[in-house]
């Protein structure tokens, strides 16, 4: 089965099959056109559907599945793919299944690597709070992207993220010796924890209503408080800085922390959270540019395009 990776540049009527993620009607010079997201089982790439009528309009349903015949070309140094056409295609249940895109570790070996983490948290407070979150949350946690759209956006993506940011965080701890690893490692598991109730799973992932008026950060503030009732741990000063790693991991008020890092710890949370959150996005642009020696504009990072 054809792959994105297979398209090239000078392509013509080209037939892929794919798996509709995001679509977004527009209006340009020559009419009405639609900006499509749609995967291949290994990566995402961005569609131009130029002049589509209510026909046309009527089959771009997420999670729907077609052979688009695609032509591919170059603009402003990026591979464009424009659709031609959407034809019908028939899939066996495993076909239908290898069409989606999971993180690049097995999520087996992900939830091994993670409880190892949690295991080497010295703290006993700390070790009871992380492992009893993640122990009641890991099914949906394993099941949740870790965004919408911008980065680590598939099943799994969630704990592939946070996975990364624990073997980026070790680097830290190992060149700057007064961190705290329990603190880290604590900050890092439960920092997007809350998200398995902002966003919703499935083929079209949306904010819930509690995501939208509450937001992942406060979500997981309240699952610490109440685990923390719930163990019978006193309050301590180490809780406290484990409270505030999870509230300034977003590193700016404008970015949805409601308080900024001022530990040491938070500020390496937040670094990192934006580093492989930022990386992701690029990896994902990255892949979507096939033989393209330039990546499209990307929202992330200040809306610039990449060489790649």
């Amino acid at each position: 089965m054809l792959k994105i990776a297979d398209l090239k540049v000078g392509d013509r009527d080209t037939l892929i099959i794919l798996k509709i993620k995001e679509v977004d009607l527009k209006f340009g010079q020559s009419g009405e056109y639609a900006d499509i997201k749609a995967v291949d089982g290994v990566q995402q790439v961005n569609l131009k559907y130029w002049n589509i009528n209510d026909e046309v309009k009527s089959k771009l349903i997420i999670s729907k599945i077609y052979n688009f015949k695609v032509n591919v070309k170059e603009y402003k140094g990026s591979r464009q793919l424009e659709v031609k056409e959407l034809e019908k295609v028939n899939l066996s249940e495993e076909e239908i299944k290898s069409l989606e895109i999971l993180p690049p570790i097995d999520l087996d070996k992900i939830r091994t690597s993670l409880l190892e983490y949690i295991n080497q948290i010295e703290n006993k407070d700390l070790f009871q709070i992380t492992k009893t979150l993640f122990e009641e949350n890991q099914e949906e946690f394993f099941n949740h992207q870790a965004a919408i759209s911008m980065h680590h956006a598939y099943k799994g993506g969630l704990a592939y993220h946070t996975l990364c940011m624990l073997d980026i965080a070790n680097i830290y701890i190992k060149v700057y010796e007064f961190l705290s690893k329990d603190l880290i490692y604590s900050g890092i598991i439960l920092h997007d924890l809350g998200k398995i109730h902002e966003l919703t799973t499935g083929d079209n992932v949306e904010y819930t209503m509690k995501g939208s008026l509450v937001g992942h950060i406060s979500i997981v503030y309240k699952m610490i408080v109440k685990v923390v009732e719930k163990l019978k741990i006193d309050d301590n000063i180490l809780i406290t800085k484990l409270e505030h790693v999870i509230l300034a991991h977003h590193g700016k008020l404008e970015y949805g922390s409601p308080i900024l890092p001022q530990t040491p710890e938070a500020l390496v949370v937040y670094f990192i959270d934006n580093c492989d959150a930022k990386m992701g996005a690029l990896i994902k642009a990255k892949d979507s540019a096939g033989d393209s020696k330039k990546t499209e504009r990307i929202n992330a990072l200040d809306n610039k395009s990449f060489y790649v």
